[in-house]
């Protein structure tokens, strides 16, 4: 196949993705197999639109809604809200599987061929490992069993969190030919190369990222709602400046450098693109950079702060793209991200220093 022209192609350079004479394989290996009929890829592309954007984060959207209108806190809101549970189960679990199980009846083979099942394996381990949670931590309180506190609680589920996300990873790398060849040409390839645009990425990340969080930080002090869930959850497993929790700093290290960057490239950026870019590559585009950003706020219900994460999903699934779509450099730029960012948190939250952003 011969590759089509691409937006902002002439900036690019005129060798491929790694910086060899020759470009045949990702044309080879399309995304887009001839074979399949037009209206499979449609349904596809509508069914994870639809079970795994749509609803899922329509349901956090009303339900962050509520919240802030009730001025609860999430475990006030939980407590006071005995459905929620079992509809956030219904429409961020159950509905998504019947989309999988539509997905991958008609377009199965090829998802395990390419690695889009890792989006999979990432949020429903993500989700339901999250559900385990908070129903063990229920079982607990309810059983006479406060004593384990939510940051123990959390400190353990980010260290099982990273064993999921590398079990992940090998067992897509594992199934997947389209994984396999893209890591081969990636040891051949020169590195320096695959740094320098990672490099460009992280710092077009970080420069967004900045201008979308005073968007977020805006709509926080409009709506009389500030911090986020995440950013809370990291900083309660760091532990204090007095008395530093070193389990919740090396967990939160290896996760947030090391591990998350690659599997959530690998799932949000790789499998999501694998998945739904059967028919309008635009789609692929915008779920890949919704999910990304989506994701960090549900669990929380502080969807206001999707500004927060906006701005680099945007970064790394545009730069993806014009990037031949090979996710060694968003892979490379999101950890660039993540140590930049944790760095300052750490020398912040330890050293009492504030930082002008």
């Amino acid at each position: 196949m011969q590759e089509k022209k691409r937006f902002l192609n002439p900036l690019l350079p005129k060798k491929n993705y790694y910086g060899d004479k020759k470009d045949e394989y990702f044309f080879r290996y399309s995304y887009v197999p001839d074979k399949l009929p037009s209206i499979q890829k449609s349904i596809v592309s509508w069914c994870f639109w639809i079970g795994f954007i749509v609803i899922p984060f329509g349901f956090a959207i009303v339900f962050t809604i509520l919240r802030v209108d009730r001025g609860e806190t999430l475990t006030q809101f939980s407590e006071n809200y005995p459905s929620f549970l079992l509809l956030s189960i219904l429409f961020q679990v159950i509905i998504p599987l019947i989309a999988f199980a539509i997905i991958m009846t008609i377009d199965g083979a090829r998802i395990l061929f390419n690695g889009g099942i890792a989006f999979f394996l990432f949020y429903f381990l993500f989700n339901g490992f999250n559900y385990i949670i908070v129903v063990f931590l229920g079982l607990i309180r309810g059983g006479g069993g406060a004593n384990i506190s939510i940051v123990t609680l959390n400190i353990v589920g980010a260290y099982i969190q990273v064993v999921l996300e590398i079990l992940i990873a090998v067992g897509v790398f594992l199934t997947s030919k389209q994984l396999q060849y893209d890591f081969k040409r990636f040891f051949k390839s020169k590195k320096w190369w695959i740094l320098l645009w990672a490099f460009v990425l992280f710092v077009a990340a970080f420069i967004f990222s900045y201008i979308f969080s005073l968007i977020s930080q805006s709509i926080e002090n409009s709506i009389g709602q500030g911090g986020s869930a995440n950013q809370d959850a990291i900083n309660s497993i760091l532990g204090t400046r007095e008395n530093p929790n070193i389990p919740g700093i090396i967990s939160v290290i290896l996760l947030s450098v090391f591990v998350a960057p690659f599997v959530e490239e690998l799932a949000t950026r790789h499998a999501i693109f694998a998945i739904t870019s059967n028919k309008w590559k635009i789609f692929a585009v915008l779920a890949s950079t919704i999910f990304f950003a989506g994701m960090h706020v549900t669990g929380g219900l502080d969807f206001y702060n999707i500004f927060s994460f906006l701005g680099v999903s945007i970064v790394l699934s545009v730069g993806f793209v014009l990037l031949r779509r090979v996710f060694v450099y968003t892979w490379f730029a999101h950890m660039f991200f993540n140590t930049f960012t944790l760095f300052f948190i750490l020398i912040s939250f330890f050293g009492g220093i504030v930082l002008p952003f």
